[in-house]
């Protein structure tokens, strides 16, 4: 999973600090190419391996405790996880498990379809 960092300040740019970021979210594996060579200084990128049952911040708080800033996370493309039937790919509202009404098919898109118009 890809974590951004936009508009990160440019001295935080190095391979070691990067890492460290990413580390925030998981265990990171590599840095964007675009990153890696300041083609894209309006956001740093780092792929990261993580849990998806977890829950992750949307900002963290960068550099020393008075000196520091607070920085903008997204994580991109995070699929949806449900805690409930631990599974991914959808909500509470299409569980199969909580809501077995909607495994049969024809009940599945005729609530997708209910859901939509809300």
């Amino acid at each position: 999973m890809w974590v951004s960092f936009p508009n990160l300040r440019p001295h935080l740019f190095s391979p070691r600090i990067l890492q460290g970021l990413g580390s925030i979210f998981g265990r990171p594996l590599k840095i964007n190419h675009a990153t890696s060579f300041g083609f894209l200084p309006s956001v740093a990128r780092v792929l990261v391996e993580l849990d998806v049952s977890k829950k992750f911040p949307d900002k963290i708080c960068v550099g020393p405790k008075n000196l520091g800033y607070v920085q903008l996370v997204t994580l991109e493309d995070l699929p949806l996880y449900y805690l409930h039937c631990k599974s991914l790919g959808h909500s509470k509202l299409e569980c199969g498990i909580l809501h077995p009404h909607l495994s049969q098919p024809l009940c599945r898109r005729i609530f997708m379809l209910l859901l939509c118009r809300i």
